[in-house]
């Protein structure tokens, strides 16, 4: 299998981190390697975390 057939899975847990989501998610996704999966467990953020992530459904 080549490289460009490689995919790449991350799994990202996060409660209240409106903080620090945007940083992480630009982080992840200025990586090199793609296709990238990325799964995103939230659990039950008051903070506004998944209005961000929502946000970044797109890119």
């Amino acid at each position: 299998m080549s490289k460009q057939d490689q995919r790449v899975a991350i799994l990202m847990g996060t409660k209240d981190g409106a903080a620090f989501i945007e940083e992480q998610l630009g982080s992840l996704l200025a990586q090199s390697h793609s296709p990238v999966d990325l799964w995103i467990s939230d659990d039950g953020s008051t903070d506004g975390t998944t209005a961000i992530i929502g946000a970044w459904k797109s890119r």
